[in-house]
């Protein structure tokens, strides 16, 4: 499976994939690639914890994530 960010508006994430914006760019798919983009491995990780805790509010996040709940498999290969 391979993924190509782009520059126009995705549709709605589907279930099992994470999107994350960087910039004006949409990474989105089961797994994204963000070498390169100048974002921390610490940064990405804070934003999915983040988007995937219920009820978490942020007002203007750094960096943009969409995911699923966090789950079991989460705190197995999460670098936090």
């Amino acid at each position: 499976m391979s993924f190509v960010p782009t520059r126009v508006p995705a549709p709605p994430r589907r279930p099992g994939t994470v999107a994350v914006a960087v910039g004006d760019v949409s990474h989105r798919g089961r797994a994204v690639d963000l070498r390169g983009t100048g974002v921390s491995p610490e940064e990405l990780v804070a934003a999915v914890h983040t988007a995937s805790t219920p009820g978490a509010t942020v007002r203007r996040p750094e960096l943009p994530v969409d995911c699923e709940r966090a789950g079991l498999v989460h705190a197995h290969v999460s670098r936090s």
